[in-house]
C-alpha cells in the first residue's frame, strides 16, 4: 500500500465533537512541511532546555490555522478570525486542531 503524503494545501477541518451538528464551526488548516515543523520543534526551547507548549501551539496555529466559519462568541455573535480571537479556542479544540495540523 502506498504512503499519503502530507498535503499542505487549504482543506475544511470539523472537530470530532461537532461532526454530528447541523451548523458545525468549520476550520480551514493547512499541514507543515517537515521544514516548517522542524522549524517551531527547534526554535522554542526555553530556560533548561524545556519546551514552551503554549508558545510552540501558538506557532502552529499561526502557520496551519488559516480561518475559520461559523465560530461564535459567548453571546452567539459570528466571531471574525484573528490572531486575538485565536486566543479565545478552548485548548481541546486547539489541541485537536494542531494535531489535524501536525499529522499526529
Amino acid at each position: 500500500m502506498a504512503i499519503t503524503a502530507l498535503s499542505v494545501r487549504p482543506r475544511s477541518y470539523v472537530i470530532q465533537s461537532d461532526r454530528g451538528s447541523p451548523d458545525p464551526t468549520i476550520f480551514t488548516v493547512r499541514s507543515l512541511d517537515l521544514f516548517e515543523f522542524s522549524e517551531i520543534q527547534h526554535g522554542f526551547r526555553g530556560q533548561e532546555d524545556k519546551i514552551d507548549t503554549a508558545v510552540m501551539l501558538e506557532k502552529y496555529l499561526t502557520k496551519g490555522l488559516l480561518g475559520w466559519q461559523n465560530l461564535k462568541d459567548i453571546d452567539g455573535l459570528d466571531l471574525p478570525f484573528t490572531r486575538e480571537n485565536v486566543r479565545l479556542l478552548p485548548i481541546k479544540i486547539v489541541t485537536e486542531i494542531v494535531n489535524e495540523i501536525t499529522g499526529t
